[in-house]
């Protein structure tokens, strides 16, 4: 049977995995959803003027032979945080892109084994590959259409995971704080107290870190520079996630796990460090990032 299942309504794609490396049967759900939220020229607040597919939603599912998978957790295993990116840029409230909005869609398409699919339609198949594009802008916060730079972005979904090639040209000079291009806003447990990741490593090396509790540290709180991958997982829940950066990364990048109530969310800022990196109108960043999700053997 093929790895993944696709399931396309709603102008959304659902997406269920079959890592190689998971548990017989078990499947991811990810979901490219379309999030519309209109400009607001009175509300300069964060998560309007968007209009574009992002990558959300993360569940455990089971498959019989053949047929579509169902879900196996009724909770899901991520928040609805932003996966690909938010860009912090001096003198301005709050992240420009996805989530965060000040971001619209240009073109977007679809392919399953090669083939291409319609997003706004409807179809459910099964596939080796699904890969998915997506171009668009991203606009000054607080104007509706004011482009600071093209944002393009590559998934591709296979049994050895998730790959995420973005690619950023800059249409002028600006001063960033923090640029994070590769994210995963895995919670430490559901809503019903069950705990999902509670343990970390860095760049593959032996110590582990505990992060089952609110406020955890790693490297005494101080945020890491250099790092280019990290792991989270449950000792009890059997999930385990890797985020891998595969590109090289500016001298002012940065690394950290949030503490905070809401997760074990995985950050890995391109470039920044506080305001160190000014953009050029030209300048074009390049990042590709691969994620290893799935359940395995206790």
């Amino acid at each position: 049977m093929k790895p993944i299942y696709v399931n396309i309504k709603n102008e959304n794609a659902e997406i269920y995995l079959h890592h190689k490396d998971a548990i017989d049967k078990s499947y991811m759900r990810y979901s490219m959803e379309h999030c519309k939220k209109p400009y607001m020229a009175s509300d300069f607040e964060s998560y309007q003027n968007q209009d574009l597919w992002r990558l959300m939603c993360l569940y455990d599912y089971r498959s019989q032979e053949g047929l579509a998978p169902t879900i196996h957790t009724d909770y899901e295993l991520v928040n609805g945080g932003e996966w690909e990116c938010a860009i912090r840029i001096k003198d301005t409230h709050d992240f420009h892109g996805g989530l965060h909005g000040s971001e619209c869609y240009e073109e977007v398409s679809l392919f399953a084994d090669g083939c291409e699919l319609n997003i706004f339609g409807e179809s459910q198949l099964w596939a080796d590959k699904v890969n998915f594009y997506q171009k668009s802008n991203i606009y000054l916060q607080g104007t509706k259409d004011e482009t600071i730079a093209v944002h393009h972005k590559w998934y591709e979904f296979a049994s050895s995971g998730v790959s995420i090639r973005q690619k950023i040209e800059w249409k002028g000079s600006f001063v960033i704080e923090k640029a994070f291009l590769a994210m995963l806003p895995i919670k430490r447990e559901s809503e019903n107290g069950i705990s999902i990741t509670d343990r970390a490593r860095i760049d593959g090396l032996p110590k582990v870190y505990d992060v089952s509790r609110v406020g955890h540290e790693l490297n005494g709180g101080e945020v890491m520079r250099n790092v280019k991958s990290a792991e989270v997982w449950g000792e009890k829940s059997g999930i385990y996630a890797k985020v891998t950066v595969l590109s090289d990364l500016s001298d002012t990048n940065a690394f950290f796990i949030q503490n905070n109530a809401m997760y074990n969310k995985i950050y890995f800022s391109y470039a920044g460090d506080g305001g160190k990196h000014i953009t050029k109108f030209g300048e074009a960043w390049e990042v590709t990032s691969h994620y290893d999700i799935y359940m395995r053997v206790l």
